[in-house]
């Protein structure tokens, strides 16, 4: 058997989600690493699209949405990971539940409606309106967010001012408090290595969520 048939085996036993996350490492290296494995992307598209082409949609997407970048002074060295409740099975909502029980307790967050399954009730979000991220990074760790929580974020974004909000500038995620003083929009870090970046056109960004709670994973 060939590699590329070993490969194929392997993404047809994958879950739903494994293949999502597959699909958004190889097209993430694909496209801004010296990964060429033109075939392997193929095999994913053709797996995906059997499924649901939705999972390879939301890859694709997601993929070009975690690229830490330097751009005007702006300098960057983590990334937040997109997870997508939507791929995961019965058994991986399981686990996800169960980090929460191991977390710490954060705020109005209640662990202990983590009994039931009804995820989008515990985390306090609708579905078409909850967004989950990791973070890689410690941009801000004085907030309280460190490298490898999660990040739970409503999408029902309105006042914004002197909020942590996950946004999109330049085509790039990051997790930062936005301040507006006399119609200037900074982006300001919770880590006091990291100096406030001015937003010289506003058009540059765009709120995607703003940031209700995080997941403190407690070993």
């Amino acid at each position: 058997m060939s590699s590329l048939e070993e490969y194929e085996k392997k993404l047809q036993n994958l879950t739903d989600n494994q293949l999502y996350q597959e699909a958004k490492t190889s097209i993430h290296l694909f496209a801004f690493t010296n990964y060429n494995n033109k075939k392997k992307i193929e095999l994913i598209y053709s797996e995906c699209a059997k499924r649901n082409i939705k999972i390879y949609e939301k890859a694709l997407n997601d993929a070009y949405l975690s690229v830490p970048f330097e751009n005007d002074g702006f300098k960057q060295n983590e990334t937040i990971n997109i997870q997508r409740i939507d791929f995961m099975s019965q058994s991986e909502i399981i686990q996800f539940i169960n980090i929460i029980k191991k977390s710490q307790k954060l705020g109005q967050f209640d662990i202990a409606s983590a009994s039931d399954l009804n995820i989008y009730q515990l985390l306090g979000i609708p579905k078409e309106f909850l967004m989950i991220f990791k973070i890689t990074g410690n941009s801000m760790i004085d907030e309280g967010i460190e490298d490898g929580d999660y990040v739970i974020a409503d999408r029902r974004v309105q006042i914004t001012n002197n909020k942590i909000v996950v946004l999109e500038y330049l085509n790039e995620l990051f997790i930062k408090r936005i301040v507006i003083e006399k119609g200037v929009i900074k982006l300001c870090s919770a880590n006091e290595k990291i100096k406030p970046f001015e937003i010289k056109n506003r058009n540059d960004i765009k709120i995607l969520a703003y940031v209700k709670n995080h997941i403190k994973f407690m070993q």
